[in-house]
């Protein structure tokens, strides 16, 4: 996992965040990232946040929640990709996805129980995390090239909550600055993958069902990745160059909802989404009781 430091050093300062000064104040004056702080703690949606903002301000506005959610819930696990799928970005009436930050210490091994007391109206998703296996995928040239740096799947249930609430519809700043719904996931077991075209072929082909106290809510396949994983990962890395960060060995990829829906997730519930054809033998799972 990583540390606090590469965060702090290559994201915050390259997009100008510098938490607590003059210029801080005056770019927010409304201090929009305690807003969102306050807002997980009371689990109050936020009704005024404003419906246009230049984008570059919504991701000082994440660094600097980011910042703020360190000292309990980091180090830096990894990155999610949002709105990879076309209807999410038409939903959004925007044409590229955003990305947030995925922090260690909200994310939870397969079968745990996960207190379900959070969020405004939280909801899962069935995601897809790939693991990067190599700093080499910052400069990988070719899509091949990228699935080689990456060393596994991870299974991901992903826990959302989306507090800005708006009359206008959904929010595209709000998104952004609130770190793309992130609050809390179960990773399932690692599998491993290689650099094949069987593994090219296989990857844009996994089928995920997502359950809720056994019954089958959503399913999808990962062409709604961006149309494949690789290329959801390619405009992951590439959009977190623009900014100055650099991938890791090690680092988590979520790439976006395969299954889901956004309808709020009740106490109580257990959830389970199936990977198909991702292993020869079977489905893989991953799985939890939010209680």
């Amino acid at each position: 996992m990583l540390g606090d430091k590469r965060w702090i050093a290559r994201g915050c300062v390259t997009l100008g965040l510098v938490t607590g000064t003059a210029a801080y104040s005056q770019a927010d004056p409304a201090g929009w990232p305690d807003r969102f702080v306050e807002s997980f703690e009371t689990r109050q949606a936020i009704t005024d946040f404003p419906a246009t903002m230049p984008w570059s301000q919504a991701y000082r506005l994440q660094g600097a929640l980011v910042e703020r959610l360190m000292p309990q819930y980091g180090p830096v696990a990894g990155y999610k990709a949002a709105l990879t799928g076309p209807g999410q970005r038409q939903r959004f009436a925007v044409e590229q996805p955003v990305w947030g930050v995925l922090l260690a210490q909200t994310l939870y091994p397969n079968g745990s129980t996960i207190d379900g007391d959070f969020g405004v109206a939280p909801f899962i998703e069935g995601d897809f995390i790939v693991r990067v296996g190599s700093e080499a995928i910052n400069t990988a040239a070719d899509r091949m090239d990228v699935l080689a740096q990456l060393d596994a799947v991870v299974p991901f249930l992903e826990l959302v909550d989306l507090p800005v609430r708006s009359e206008q519809g959904m929010n595209l700043p709000g998104l952004i600055a609130g770190n793309t719904g992130a609050r809390k996931g179960l990773l399932g077991e690692a599998v491993p993958i290689a650099a094949s075209e069987a593994w090219m072929q296989r990857l844009g082909a996994i089928e995920v069902v997502l359950y809720e106290n056994g019954r089958e809510v959503s399913r999808g396949t990962t062409t709604a990745l961006y149309g494949h994983p690789v290329d959801a990962v390619i405009w992951l890395r590439d959009a977190l160059a623009e900014q100055g960060i650099s991938l890791k060995a090690g680092d988590l990829l979520s790439l976006g909802s395969v299954a889901g829906g956004m309808h709020k997730l009740g106490r109580g519930t257990t959830i389970r989404a199936d990977y198909h054809g991702l292993v020869d033998d079977g489905t893989v799972s991953v799985s939890g009781l939010v209680e």
